[in-house]
């Protein structure tokens, strides 16, 4: 194989190894406020996390100068390796305690396998009997078994697959369609920390990676990705008190904001790395500009197709659902509102220069003043008038009516109705500029639209 095959390959394996980590780390953080209320969140956010130290490790053991620097990290990562059996086991007792079986064996079981996970860790670090010492791999290195390597991977098997009968176990005694579909789904993911991190290249003492060994990482990596992902999506409804719905829209978000991001700025930051040359920039430069408009453009694109994914995606695809989404940006506060038609008020004023406007609703009382701009001199009448909705429609001949207005006094009265346009909310009122209205069509079309505005 050429080395720039190689160093493709390699590539390629590492940006998935740092994905997964990200993604990894993310989980946990997402995890965290709720680690300490459920057991099952605590235990699978640990067996995440001592994989995210395996795959961490392993990924800067393969980019350090020297083979000690590697063999530091390697020996660190072996702290995930040895105890995500344990973990794993951890996890299918908390599953089996949400089916009502609540054994004091197992948990037992699950403190002895935590105790030997540690011990093997210890064991690899100050002795050559489970690990020896570091194969120089190029863009690969790993640690060569030792002696007692196969009582560990005993260890590692028992462990791993009475952890997976558990959750088979915890699968039988579902009592409903919905978590026993949910649980078949982590039985079939749940194997992906076990195989995904045990030390398979300790076996082997060769002195460079074939093809045939990068697509294995390469597509094995994939493949945890997936089953990480489908046990994270099926495991967050364990232990929560909110709708489904909710549920899977909050991990949504999360995931888009935090893990997709930071997997965005990596391949830009690798790519543009490696391509600086090309565009002409120094790399420092190149990097700034890339990663600060990758992180805008990831960030502009969640909150822009946010919905749209969402509904796609079939999280939010019910009207009642579209309604509330919507509602937050609906819901307005008095000062609120008050700002809002201060604000057309004050554009009104401007685009048809008339010094006065106001916005006053309509009530059993006869009008209240909301809001006013510029010195208001309307005369007392006008809030005494309880007959608003009879006099827009025609009831008063003696006052005129003009494009649409009505003249009271020195004001332009619009009044303002509700969709339906029968029922009158308000009226629109400005000092006129003339004694009669003479707005053109551009500012008419101007005023209308500030006026719907004021009504919805």
């Amino acid at each position: 194989m050429s080395s720039s095959l190689a160093d493709v390959l390699a590539l390629i394996n590492d940006v998935l190894q740092a994905a997964i980590v990200i993604f990894g780390a993310s989980v946990v953080l997402y995890n965290l406020p709720h680690v300490r209320r459920d057991r099952v969140t605590s235990a699978f956010s640990a067996v995440i996390l001592f994989v995210v130290l395996v795959y961490f490790s392993e990924l800067l053991a393969s980019r350090t100068i020297g083979l000690f620097t590697a063999e530091v990290w390697l020996r660190f990562g072996w702290f995930g390796i040895a105890l995500v059996p344990a973990a794993a086991y951890h996890l299918a007792d908390a599953l089996m305690a949400t089916t009502g079986a609540f054994g004091t064996r197992r948990r037992g079981r699950v403190v002895v396998a935590y105790l030997l996970g540690l011990a093997f860790f210890v064991a690899a670090q100050v002795t050559p009997w489970v690990i020896t010492d570091v194969a120089p791999v190029p863009r690969a290195p790993h640690m060569v078994a030792g002696p007692l390597f196969g009582l560990f991977a005993a260890y590692y098997a028992l462990a791993s697959g009475l952890a997976v009968y558990t959750v088979w176990q915890a699968r039988q005694r579902c009592v409903t369609s919905t978590t026993r579909s949910r649980m078949s789904v982590v039985l079939a993911a749940f194997p992906a920390a076990p195989l995904g991190v045990f030390p398979y290249q300790t076996f082997s003492r060769a002195t460079s990676v074939g093809l045939p060994i990068w697509l294995t990482l390469i597509v094995g990596n994939l493949v945890v990705a997936l089953m990480f992902a489908l046990l994270t999506y099926y495991l967050a409804y364990f232990g929560r008190v909110s709708p489904d719905r909710v549920v899977r829209v909050r991990l949504f978000k999360f995931m888009a904001r935090v893990p997709m991001t930071g997997t965005f700025v990596l391949l830009v930051y690798v790519l543009v790395g490696r391509a600086s040359q090309v565009l002409g920039l120094p790399t420092e430069t190149a990097l700034a500009i890339s990663v600060v408009a990758t992180v805008m453009l990831v960030e502009w694109a969640v909150h822009y197709y946010k919905r749209p994914i969402e509904r796609a995606l079939q999280l939010n695809n019910e009207p009642d659902v579209r309604r509330i989404q919507e509602l937050s940006e609906r819901i307005l506060t008095t000062r609120d509102l008050h700002q809002f038609l201060e604000s057309i008020l004050t554009a009104t004023c401007d685009t048809l220069r008339t010094p006065t406007a106001f916005v006053a609703a309509i009530t059993p009382d006869g009008p209240r003043l909301e809001v006013v701009v510029g010195p208001l001199r309307t005369p007392q009448e006008l809030w005494q008038v309880t007959s608003w909705p009879e006099i827009a429609d025609g009831d008063e001949p003696e006052l005129e009516r003009v494009d649409g207005f009505i003249l009271w006094q020195n004001y332009w009265i619009r009044p303002l109705y509700a969709r339906d346009d029968v029922n009158m909310l308000g009226i629109f009122g400005l000092e006129g500029r003339s004694p009669r209205p003479n707005l053109t069509m551009a500012e008419s079309a101007v005023f209308e639209r500030l006026a719907q505005q004021a009504a919805a």
